[in-house]
């Protein structure tokens, strides 16, 4: 699935989806990360057209890539329940500093 380009720095991976072929270069850091997406993308396309037989291939693609936007949003726009906790008790904090700046005055 890859090929290193001598010296370069440069990975050259090939996969297909859809019977089709594709080859793509990346940087060496970026090779893990993209060999994810990729597998990623061709575990969902394959489950959906599994689950959608009658889905022609664009279909299929064209869902797919909006359910990882779909994901992607609610990820970076939702709290975790560990950012929610830490927000409520930031808040507390600034309760009790703008009580106890008051009791002052």
């Amino acid at each position: 699935m890859t090929d290193s380009t001598a010296g370069e720095g440069i990975e050259t991976l090939s996969f297909s989806i859809f019977g089709q072929s594709y080859t793509l270069k990346c940087k060496k850091e970026q090779k893990e990360n993209l060999l994810d997406a990729i597998n990623v993308v061709q575990t969902k396309t394959a489950k959906l057209l599994r689950d959608n037989p009658t889905l022609a291939p664009q279909q299929v693609a064209i869902l797919t890539a909006i359910e990882i936007q779909s994901s992607l949003q609610n990820f970076t726009t939702t709290n975790t329940p560990f950012q929610k906790e830490a927000f409520d008790q930031v808040r507390k904090m600034k309760r009790s500093l703008l009580c106890a700046l008051k009791a002052n005055d």
